[in-house]
């Protein structure tokens, strides 16, 4: 048995099954698909709604959904004029 190298839960794992476990461990790394940035993969919708500035978001004034969330205080002083 080997012990997982990304610390997770998993106390024991056969040698056969780590491969298998690594590509599902929840604290695998894995990359955000907007921003590139490495996330722990059970933080990953955290980095989603919270913090990746490259995720599309809705403006809350215009109502379109594809605006970088780093984009939308932009949007929203265009179309308050300011």
């Amino acid at each position: 048995y080997v012990h997982c190298p990304n610390n997770c839960e998993q106390k024991q794992i056969t040698k056969l099954n780590l491969e298998k476990h690594l590509s599902e461990c929840p604290k695998r790394i894995q990359q955000c698909e907007h921003c590139s940035e490495k996330i722990v993969a059970t933080q990953l919708v955290r980095h989603h709604l919270l913090d990746c500035q490259k995720f599309p978001i809705s403006c809350p004034v215009c109502g379109d959904s594809k605006i970088l969330r780093e984009n939308i205080s932009s949007d929203i002083n265009i179309i308050s004029g300011d």
